[in-house]
């Protein structure tokens, strides 16, 4: 699993468990609704810290909770490259 579907899958859950449309987090995470939807739909290719911390704040966890803890497996890892 890459890290943005562990994230999408977070995200969905955790405002689910609150009760909150995509529209409300987006409000309360001061984003556009269509941001929230794309993370929860795979269809964003990355975030940075400033909106993951926008998201964590709004659903009143920590960024650890939302998305720190991801580790990727040994077979999604990308093999070293020698210099």
């Amino acid at each position: 699993m890459h890290f943005m579907e562990y994230l999408s899958r977070r995200v969905k859950a955790m405002r689910e468990q609150r009760g909150l449309s995509q529209y409300a987090l987006a409000r309360d995470a001061g984003v556009p609704q269509v941001t929230i939807w794309r993370i929860e739909s795979g269809r964003q290719k990355g975030v940075d810290a400033r909106l993951m911390r926008r998201i964590a704040i709004a659903l009143n966890v920590s960024m650890d909770d939302l998305g720190g803890r991801f580790e990727a497996s040994i077979d999604d890892r990308q093999p070293a490259v020698a210099s």
